[in-house]
């Protein structure tokens, strides 16, 4: 019997060090394509990177509308669900990092 191949990944990304562990055969290229989608992500979500989604949001906001991609709506409009919720609104906030204008 073959020992089971444990590999890991540790990046930082969305301002927190990010672990992701995979094991077997193909536990490397499991790892690139999980890096490279947090990595996607976090361009697209960060409200710290000036080109993200949701840095454009804040920029525009009561200024202009912003297109944005399928993905970045669905999140967006799953969390306003989440947070009407009465019992998990109490678990889950979605505004720790608030969208908002500043200028």
């Amino acid at each position: 019997m073959s020992k089971s191949m444990d590999t890991r990944i540790i990046s930082f990304g969305m301002d927190t060090e990010i672990t992701h562990r995979a094991f077997g055969k193909y536990a490397e290229e499991a790892l690139r394509a999980v890096n490279s989608e947090a990595a996607r992500l976090e361009q697209m979500l960060s409200c710290f990177i000036p080109g993200g989604e949701i840095s454009r949001i804040n920029r525009s906001a009561g200024i202009q509308c912003e297109k944005l991609s399928p993905d970045t709506f669905e999140l967006l409009s799953w969390a306003v669900k989440e947070k009407r919720h009465p019992i998990k609104q109490r678990i889950f906030h979605p505004n720790a990092k608030q969208l908002y204008y500043d200028g």
